[in-house]
């Protein structure tokens, strides 16, 4: 469970809480997929209880993949652009409007290209529901596209992590007043064992975590080219990268590293306990819900300096920005443990 993920089931749960009924409708609950599966892979139809919330999922028959195989091709230009929506509608409009029927709001978390949006549009009007979106923008990565501002511009209410983010929507035409900014909560757990995950592993010596997907939009290839200048000063660190492999990229596994792939939440927790640093130096965020875990333990971070993080880390001194040259990455997991 990533960290959109995640603020969908506690934003359900909250929801809950509060005396109105909730659900998750998806289409994909057990692997993060590609943009391109997304129109020609599926899961199987299924309701099930996800931590208190109904959740639903919309697998494919075998019709709707025939009509669904053009749309990946078509969504990227926008003289192709209406058709594949009018397909993707066509293919799914009835299987989510079953599963959205009586909704007051439909929430939608995402961009664009996944197209899921215009259909939850469609069907919030359909019903006279508000149509909410929570895109969890990263300025140059995705959802800043003229696919995104199109579907944004249909919105009744954007939410924003950041004022950095509101401002980036505000650019691509939204209106301030269709905008709120609202700072997320995060899950504050204690309950990880560090001595269990040093133990099972081995390590003796200062641990430097990288904790995310193994994509190069993630940092952990500039981590990787960084760790070597580490080492000179920190001969005794460990470099551990704890995350599912998500992207195109290969790396080779430095020395004095430890590959692990995606963790449960209980191993997760205890890889933060057991940490001396948490090192995401990722290209983009919305939010940066890691380094909030990390600080839940009390763990300093060093992430790049993006505007967005200048806004938590930056103002409240847990952690240290830096620029994306390895140089200045080293040198700030140095100063850390020094």
């Amino acid at each position: 469970m990533g960290g959109l993920e995640k603020i969908c089931m506690r934003i359900a749960q909250g929801v809950k809480e509060s005396g109105s009924d909730s659900k998750i409708v998806t289409r994909f609950t057990q692997k993060r997929r590609s943009l391109e599966e997304y129109f020609s892979v599926s899961e199987r139809s299924r309701s099930f209880d996800n931590e208190g919330i109904p959740t639903t999922v919309i697998g494919l028959t075998f019709i709707q993949r025939l009509l669904l195989k053009p749309v990946y091709k078509l969504i990227w230009r926008k003289s192709t652009f209406a058709i594949a929506r009018f397909i993707y509608t066509k293919a799914l409009r009835g299987a989510l409007s079953t599963a959205c029927k009586e909704a007051d709001v439909l929430h939608f978390f995402g961009s664009g290209f996944e197209m899921l949006g215009f259909l939850s549009k469609e069907v919030a009007s359909r019903y006279g529901a508000k149509f909410v979106i929570e895109p969890a923008l990263h300025e140059g990565q995705w959802g800043d596209l003229w696919v995104d501002k199109k579907l944004y511009q249909e919105a009744d209410l954007l939410l924003a992590h950041t004022e950095h983010e509101a401002m980036v929507l505000q650019s691509m035409g939204v209106p301030a007043e269709r905008i709120q900014v609202v700072t997320l909560g995060v899950d504050f757990n204690t309950d990880g064992d560090a001595k269990s995950f040093r133990s099972k592993y081995g390590i003796e010596g200062p641990i430097i975590l990288f904790l995310g997907r193994k994509t190069k939009a993630k940092g952990v290839l500039r981590l990787i080219d960084a760790w070597s200048s580490v080492l000179i000063k920190h001969p005794k660190a460990t470099l551990v990268i704890a995350g599912p492999h998500q992207g195109k990229e290969s790396f080779q596994l430095p020395v004095s590293s430890l590959d692990l792939d995606d963790l449960d939440e209980t191993e997760k927790q205890s890889a933060l306990a057991a940490c001396d640093i948490l090192c995401a130096p990722s290209e983009g965020e919305s939010f940066g819900m890691v380094y909030f875990e990390a600080w839940s333990y009390g763990k300093p971070v060093v992430a790049l300096d993006l505007p967005q993080l200048r806004e938590s880390i930056g103002k409240c001194d847990a952690g240290l920005l830096v620029d994306k040259n390895t140089g200045s990455l080293s040198e700030a997991i140095c100063r850390l443990l020094d």
